[in-house]
């Protein structure tokens, strides 16, 4: 059990890389809203603005990047990041527009089960194309397996799909 625990636990963590905007109750640590303000001006006279705002709740964060140059440019970003107890997942959106007009879209969820846990990732590009991941890990304790299927879907509609098995050996405490 103390095993499939430190899996699953090892599994969030790299799933979502070291994300700063992840609402994240599971670890106990509060976020803070807070909201602040930029100005850079370059060597060369440019200057850049850039103002975040982030809001908190029980189970949802939510910040926003607003950035404009110096030449009238505006770029942002939402970032929503959520924790749904009721079905043990973990989910974060990301909307943005770019400098150059651009906008793009991104949702990642993952979501622990009884055996493993499912992640899944989309990212819709400017030109309204969607790319997709999907992973799937089952972790089999009586044989002492995981199994990891990936099935990825690229902006042309293309699907590839592979598996890996791996065996470990669980820590017996007496």
């Amino acid at each position: 059990m103390k095993i499939r625990t430190s899996l699953l636990a090892l599994a969030i963590i790299g799933s979502f890389g070291s994300s700063s905007v992840m609402a994240d109750p599971m670890r106990g640590m509060s976020r803070m809203a807070f909201s602040t303000d930029v100005t850079r001006t370059s060597a060369a006279g440019r200057t850049i603005h850039r103002h975040t705002e982030q809001t908190v709740s029980q189970s949802q964060l939510q910040r926003t990047h607003q950035v404009k140059t110096g030449a009238g440019n505006t770029a942002s970003r939402v970032v929503t990041g959520s924790y749904d107890s009721a079905t043990n997942t973990v989910s974060r959106q990301v909307e943005g527009t770019r400098l150059n007009g651009d906008n793009y879209q991104t949702n990642r969820s993952l979501q622990l089960n009884q055996d493993g846990y499912n992640q899944t990732l989309t990212h819709t590009n400017a030109s309204g194309a969607t790319a997709s991941k999907q992973v799937d890990v089952v972790v089999d304790a009586e044989a002492q397996t995981i199994t990891k299927t990936i099935t990825a879907t690229n902006y042309q509609g293309e699907s590839k799909s592979g598996s890996l098995v791996k065996s470990y050996q669980a820590n017996v405490e007496e």
